[in-house]
């Protein structure tokens, strides 16, 4: 008899063991922390600089899971914000400059999460918002958000005398700005009875620089702006760490933390990047930011990872965390949870970013290699910042042929993200029935198979030939891809390009039985 109770008793031991295990890998907390104006440079782990701050709580979330060294965010806070909340580059919501607004058309993570796990997380954000424009300070709630803390607004003139709103309602605080923040999170977290995601936005380091209370800091010089800005980077760290340290042990571990910095450096207290690259640049120095994952389901501890990543990614990966499955990403956001336990190429070919900076539009895109800035006045810059990270040799006017290939295929690339749905980002997207298949749009019943009908080449710097089977060709329609029409022709099949700007065009063939189908046509100039 008591052995039968001692194995009765090891069952359930063993049960609950695997019951806390899988919730833990399946219902894991999830702590989002973006740092406002932190690049690359203002890290410990990348770039070489004069000064950096002591960071003992983020070099400890280095130590214990994986340092991207290859992420892209935009060039400043809104458009980033609004990327990982709706998953969407900033030309796909229009939140392309601060302020933005993102429209409740773009459905944010945390409605997601809500509606694909029957409201099973809590969601929470403290801190800076600013993806409201005007402010409408019930914005946070409208996106799903159970619970908002912090500024509508882009930031503060006193970060010890400011605005505080909490779910609508504002309030006047005293208390040091992330100092307030940390408590607010505290308090919400210790709260909770279910898993939780917890998006917390500090305001800090962005200006005004400041010294923050001396029991934050260590470093010695604050009487200039680097110095004040790397003492609110301590000032930060010391209260992440703060923050961690005050959950429970069972809650710290089946937390998993993301830190990310949601711009570059602004360029007066930048250090390691050229002047004029910082902040408000298309340059390495105003998208490359620090991304850390640690903690529950990371596998990988103290490794460096260089997969082309982009802040996008984390709405995916998110929404992957909270068990809701994605056909490798949604939208512009390709998940990185197959990265978290096992070191392997993300097989993603380009990273891309836009913004509109003093009214023009700009944008790059980017492979391991090569880096092609472009704005809509038609200016071009493009850099190996595989050897060039700082951008200083422009090969524009001195392409080798095989580079002058590889900037035709970005213009391509960039011009397809622009208007439709990339079909090489490893992400099912737009029209595609799985991922990367971007195949004809069968709009008739007629029985053709994809191998008879052919647009060669494609994408094309030249005329295009469109190879057909032996039905009768009535017409064909050249239409961008919005469905405008260009022109036609009637009984040919070579197609000339002059007139068209590089992007991506449908071409609608139709035969003399009734029947068409539509292709892709890409062209590059």
């Amino acid at each position: 008899m008591k052995d039968n109770f001692k194995c009765l008793f090891i069952f359930l031991f063993l049960a609950s063991s695997i019951h806390t295990l899988y919730s833990q890998n399946n219902e894991p907390n999830i702590l989002l922390i973006i740092a406002d104006d932190m690049g690359t440079d203002a890290m410990p782990g990348y770039l070489e600089s004069n000064r950096l701050p002591i960071t003992p709580n983020l070099d400890m979330l280095r130590a214990n899971g994986i340092t991207f060294t290859n992420t892209w965010a935009t060039p400043s806070c809104s458009p980033t914000r609004a990327a990982i909340m709706s998953a969407k580059y900033g030309i796909k919501t229009g939140v392309q400059r601060p302020p933005g607004q993102l429209d409740l058309v773009h459905e944010s993570i945390f409605t997601k999460i809500k509606e694909n796990t029957n409201g099973k997380y809590a969601g929470a954000v403290f801190g800076k918002w600013h993806i409201s424009n005007p402010i409408n300070f019930n914005h946070p709630t409208e996106h799903g958000i159970d619970h908002f803390e912090g500024l509508i607004s882009g930031t503060v003139t006193d970060y010890f005398d400011w605005q505080k709103t909490t779910n609508g309602q504002t309030s006047q605080i005293t208390e040091y700005l992330t100092t307030e923040l940390t408590n607010n999170a505290i308090d919400w977290i210790d709260e909770q009875e279910q898993p939780w995601f917890l998006w917390l936005a500090h305001i800090a380091p962005h200006s005004p620089f400041h010294v923050p209370p001396e029991d934050l800091f260590t470093v010695g010089n604050t009487n200039n702006n680097v110095g004040k800005f790397i003492a609110m980077i301590e000032a930060m760290d010391a209260e992440i760490g703060r923050l961690l340290d005050s959950m429970d042990a069972e809650t710290r571990e089946n937390t998993i933390i993301i830190f990310i910095g949601d711009n570059g450096t602004p360029n007066g207290v930048s250090q390691g990047f050229p002047g004029g690259h910082g902040k408000a640049s298309m340059y390495e120095g105003g998208l490359r930011v620090p991304m850390v994952i640690s903690g529950n389901g990371v596998g990988r501890i103290n490794e460096i990872d260089d997969n082309l990543t982009q802040v996008a990614d984390l709405h995916a990966t998110i929404l992957e965390l909270t068990g809701t499955q994605v056909a490798g990403g949604q939208y512009n956001s390709l998940s990185l949870l197959p990265l978290l336990n096992s070191a392997q190429d993300l097989n993603r070919e380009y990273i891309y970013s836009d913004a509109v900076i003093d009214n023009t539009q700009e944008w790059a895109i980017r492979n391991l290699e090569y880096k092609l800035i472009e704005d809509e006045l038609g200016n071009q810059e493009f850099y190996n910042v595989a050897n060039d990270l700082f951008e200083e040799n422009n090969l524009i006017d001195n392409l080798s042929n095989a580079e002058a290939t590889i900037l035709a295929e970005m213009e391509v690339e960039a011009a397809i993200i622009r208007n439709d749905w990339s079909c090489q980002d490893g992400i099912q997207n737009g029209e595609e029935s799985m991922i990367d298949n971007c195949e004809e749009i069968i709009i008739s019943t007629k029985d053709i198979l994809e191998s008879q009908i052919l647009l060669t080449p494609n994408p094309s710097t030249g005329n295009f030939n469109i190879e057909l089977p032996n039905d009768e060709l009535v017409e064909i329609r050249i239409n961008t891809i919005d469905g405008k029409f260009i022109s036609s022709l009637k009984g040919r099949n070579v197609l000339q390009i002059q007139g068209l700007e590089t992007g991506i065009y449908l071409i609608q063939i139709s035969f003399a039985d009734g029947t068409s189908i539509i292709k892709r046509q890409v062209i590059s100039k």
